[in-house]
């Protein structure tokens, strides 16, 4: 969390504040925009652990960020790659080399969206997206989602997590946020 408290990330909820990277590599907060993805399928896993003692399980197509490969799927990683870690006795970001990777599989998954992609899980630098080799991209396309979310939170509509709206094991956030959307409260602003 972005007081350096932790929760568990199938507790996250959007509005709560995350630990985070910027753009210039300094640790900032994020808002958790949505829960992109929910899923109790059975899904592949890789457990990451680092010579700095940080572990984290993520899926194989996770974007997370290497010191030389820049974002990268999970699948592409190997020992002896650096993973970008955050040092919780001093607050600091550094590279840690992964020492050990273990391919499992596991019920359930969870992908939240932070305001600007990027999350601290783990104390491991990690993107928000998946199933796509760029982060930038990634970023850019679900950037509408973002200003949804703000427009909602300005307009006052009545917010219930998407995640709440999902049916089945993965659903798109488009489809959820323009039927999630209250278009007679928006429509009626301009009446």
């Amino acid at each position: 969390m972005a007081d350096f408290s932790q929760k568990k990330i199938t507790e996250l909820k959007s509005g709560d504040l995350v630990l985070s990277i910027d753009s210039y590599g300094n640790i900032e907060q994020s808002e958790v925009i949505t829960i992109m993805q929910y899923g109790v399928r059975l899904a592949e896993f890789f457990e990451i652990k680092t010579d700095s003692g940080h572990m984290i399980t993520i899926t194989f197509n996770h974007l997370i960020y290497e010191k030389t490969k820049g974002y990268v799927k999970v699948e592409y990683i190997k020992v002896g790659d650096e993973l970008q870690v955050l040092m919780m006795n001093n607050g600091s970001l550094t590279f840690s080399k992964i020492t050990s990777i273990i391919e499992k599989k596991e019920k359930g998954f969870i992908a939240p969206l932070a305001e600007n992609g990027i999350l601290i899980v783990d104390g491991i630098h990690a993107s928000c997206y998946a199933s796509i080799n760029s982060h930038l991209l990634a970023h850019i396309a679900l950037k509408p989602l973002t200003y949804w979310y703000k427009l909602n939170k300005y307009m006052e509509f009545e917010h219930t997590d998407l995640k709440q709206l999902q049916k089945g094991p993965y659903y798109d956030p488009y489809v959820a946020m323009f039927n999630y959307l209250k278009l007679k409260k928006f429509v009626n602003l301009f009446i």
